[in-house]
């Protein structure tokens, strides 16, 4: 009995000094380097335009220059012949962008939107864009002008089906919504 209890404890000391090593080593590892990034580098696939406080977390967009042409495709936020349906859900924080394009396209799953030309976009091997919410898009316009005067975002005015958050780049204020169906510039972007 002694034995087999000697050998018990001789097993358990060396699985708990083999774990010390492995922490050892996981420990002295290289850590990852932080991002050093800032407003305006390219990183991912775009333009970055926004940094958490961090510094290591933010969101990038497509440059308009990249569309065909040079020119942003007037694609409406739904089809002219649609009637006003409201999506409902859509928030303008930033973080709500991909939430709110996601349900855009769920309830018009059939449907060219600029909700789905973003989520269909691809870039620099990233297939994650989305339509901006009203706050990304601001955040957007605080650090760079765009060529299209009107851009659509991915969130709907509140109190009209028919409506939707609009920014206007060409002038120093934004317009509250537009219609849905006129369609608008749009950018793509994406969280890293």
């Amino acid at each position: 009995m002694f034995k087999k209890v000697s050998k018990l404890l001789i097993c358990i000391l060396v699985i708990l000094l083999s774990c010390k090593k492995k922490e050892q080593v996981v420990s002295s590892l290289p850590k990852k380097p932080e991002l050093t990034l800032k407003i305006g580098d390219y990183y991912q696939g775009g333009l970055v335009f926004y940094l958490d406080k961090t510094g290591q977390h933010g969101m990038v967009y497509t440059h308009p220059d990249f569309l065909k042409d040079g020119y942003l495709r007037d694609i409406p936020w739904y089809q002219e012949r649609m009637p006003n349906v409201m999506v409902g859900g859509t928030k303008p924080e930033i973080g709500m962008g991909m939430k709110n394009s996601l349900l855009i396209v769920e309830k018009f799953p059939n449907e060219v939107t600029a909700a789905k030309y973003c989520l269909d976009y691809v870039n620099a091997g990233y297939d994650d864009w989305y339509l901006p919410s009203v706050y990304e898009l601001l955040e957007l316009k605080r650090h760079f002008s765009l060529k299209t005067n009107r851009y659509l975002t991915s969130t709907e005015h509140c109190c009209n089906a028919g409506d939707v958050h609009v920014i206007a780049f060409g002038s120093s204020t934004s317009s509250p919504h537009g219609w849905k169906y006129m369609g608008g510039g749009v950018v793509a972007v994406r969280s890293f």
